[in-house]
């Protein structure tokens, strides 16, 4: 799968959320279970981005770091245990992305 049918992935399934199809979207990668999820703002635009960082996802330190470096990331949306981040779709869609290709550095090419 290439970058633009990942991000129209990511859009199809969050757009389900904005329909109220769906309370919340997870996406995993397969191999590794690591995932972001999103969900609703309880009736508010937008959406509530979160990636638990210890026990479900068990992100190691370079993972951590590079998800606060993302830029996306503010140091107060990044918990203890867990980062949360309120974004519009189009947001969510490149934080998705991003997390996978950037954070984890799946879907990246050698």
């Amino acid at each position: 799968m290439n970058r633009a049918e990942r991000l129209e992935l990511f859009r199809t399934n969050l757009a389900k959320i904005e329909k109220k199809e769906e309370a919340f979207v997870i996406f995993e990668h397969p191999k590794t279970q690591k995932f972001i999820q999103f969900a609703s703002r309880n009736g508010e635009e937008g959406f509530i981005a979160n990636v638990p960082i210890v026990d479900v996802n068990n992100l190691t330190r370079e993972e951590i770091e590079r998800l606060r470096s993302l830029g996306e990331v503010s140091e107060s949306d990044m918990g203890f245990d867990e980062m949360f981040k309120e974004c519009s779709l189009e947001e969510a869609v490149v934080l998705a992305e991003r997390f996978f290709r950037e954070v984890c550095l799946f879907f990246r090419r050698l």
